[in-house]
């Protein structure tokens, strides 16, 4: 079996060939009366933090799935809520590094197998993020409502499926299921609506490649299953850390949110 998928692994390799052209322009200032200035590692540990806390359909694609092709009833009959947690620092203007963990919960019926799969994933990661409207307005920082930014990134996901009798509802014995920790590639796509100063919305689309054909218990060794997460969430932007002893959310004019 591959380990990844050509696009997973063409959206890694572009997402990390960004990161080091980028990281010339790594965000320099300056702070004192002597014109000190700032470590590109104080810039990121201290300023433009973001927390996301989102719900959305946990989804699986498989050789138990019967509606991957129907959308409508793939959400209604073939999706478990699923919750998921984004800490993110926008280091560029147009880039930034983020750390997921993801409680995926996914089901799947299938008469022809006479089977049901309830499974649950945990998935810690790391991904690059870009912004793609000042991604081509750099170096001009634009501070817009609404914008559309795309993800990659890897990590590892433990997969927990359980298959059971779709008529007795009894678990069936002796069905080897992926059960171990494995390689996950993700890659999405995303957009994000300002709210308040503090507060914005965002909406995601993430495709979790898996390195594995045992979530349902099926082998057919030609493609992997995999888990897709769609959903919504709520950001907060954290204020600067560095001047949070000063009960001051911004010195001064304030810069711009990313």
């Amino acid at each position: 079996m591959r380990l990844f998928s050509r696009t997973a692994l063409r959206a890694i390799l572009i997402s990390l060939a960004l990161f080091l052209l980028a990281l010339p322009v790594l965000p320099q200032n300056y702070s004192g009366g002597n014109q000190r200035r700032k470590t590109n590692t104080d810039a990121m540990l201290y300023r433009h933090w973001s927390v996301t806390f989102g719900l959305g359909a946990g989804m699986y694609y498989g050789d138990l799935s019967i509606y991957d092709q129907d959308p409508i009833n793939k959400f209604t009959k073939e999706s478990k809520l699923s919750p998921q947690l984004v800490v993110s620092n926008k280091f560029l203007p147009f880039m930034a590094l983020q750390g997921r963990l993801r409680w995926g919960r996914y089901m799947a019926e299938n008469t022809a197998y006479n089977r049901r799969l309830d499974g649950n994933s945990y998935m810690m990661g790391l991904n690059l993020m870009l912004d793609i409207v000042n991604l081509f307005s750099y170096p001009k920082e634009l501070d817009p409502e609404i914008y559309i930014y795309t993800f990659a990134g890897m990590g590892l996901m433990r997969m927990r499926p359980t298959i059971t009798n779709l008529e007795s509802g009894f678990e069936i014995p002796n069905i080897q299921t992926q059960q171990k920790a494995d390689i996950v590639v993700y890659y999405g796509v995303g957009a994000n609506k300002s709210l308040t100063d503090y507060l914005d919305l965002t909406f995601e689309l993430t495709v979790n490649k898996i390195n594995s054909d045992k979530l349902d218990g099926i082998y057919k060794n030609d493609e992997n299953d995999y888990l897709i997460f769609a959903g919504i969430g709520l950001k907060y932007n954290l204020p600067d850390l560095d001047r949070l002893h000063r009960f001051k959310y911004r010195r001064g004019r304030p810069t711009l949110r990313r």
